[in-house]
């Protein structure tokens, strides 16, 4: 009976130390394969053995695309060169866009006279030391004739530069200084532009010393000065 408990013990013991040989064999025999297989710079499972083995992204300054520089600073100096013409454009005044007719040459007067209430912004320019009477009997303020115009021109003391096309032909320019606003009422159809009989401005004079065939004709139109249909107005 005992040595047959002896046996078994020693089979058990037999077969567990071969198992463990058997399995120690496996192990080694798995370290060695991945030794071979190690690449040089990597380690036994194949990754980097320092942060330096790793590949690193480089970043590089994006270069600017030439053409789309080059079509930039031609848009640029385009825009400039629009700018400086219209400034040139603004230089001469502000056109209105108007178109006058025939009766534009018409230029009904009126003596400063009847501007009576030294409170006002007229009485003021046209009583300051600025405003002068000329030989031919119109008024002016540093060179620009004084006139009466619809209120939609602008308002008392703006300046307007007037182009006047004679029966040849001829253009030439006049200054105009706004001594008075018409009423709407005044006014062709009340818009505030021209007057009732189409004129575009009523000369502030005065009347002691128009001349003679303005005053029978009752028409600025007559002085040499501003003789012609007008053909624009524009606001300096």
């Amino acid at each position: 009976m005992k040595l047959k408990i002896g046996k078994r013990v020693y089979c058990v013991r037999l077969r567990f130390w071969f198992v463990l040989l058997f399995a120690t064999i496996i192990v080694v025999s798995s370290v060695v394969m991945c030794l071979a297989d190690a690449k040089d710079g990597d380690s036994v499972w194949g990754t980097p053995k320092s942060i330096k083995d790793i590949p690193q992204t480089v970043q590089t300054k994006e270069k600017p695309d030439e053409k789309v520089d080059s079509n930039s600073k031609e848009v640029e100096d385009n825009q400039n060169e629009e700018t400086s013409n219209n400034t040139e454009v603004n230089a001469q005044g502000m056109s209105y866009g108007l178109t006058f007719g025939e009766e534009s040459r018409v230029k009904p007067y009126m003596d400063f006279r009847c501007v009576t209430s030294p409170e006002s912004e007229q009485w003021k320019l046209l009583h300051s030391e600025n405003c002068v009477s000329n030989g031919n009997g119109l008024m002016s303020v540093d060179g620009y004739y004084c006139v009466a115009m619809g209120q939609n021109f602008g308002s008392i003391g703006d300046r307007f530069i007037a182009v006047l096309e004679k029966d040849n032909g001829e253009r030439y320019e006049v200054g105009l200084i706004m001594a008075d606003a018409k009423q709407m009422c005044h006014t062709r159809n009340c818009e505030g532009w021209v007057g009732v009989n189409g004129h575009v401005f009523e000369m502030v004079v005065d009347t002691e010393l128009l001349s003679p065939s303005a005053k029978v004709m009752g028409d600025c139109n007559y002085v040499p000065e501003l003789e012609g249909r007008v053909v624009e107005i524009r606001k300096l």
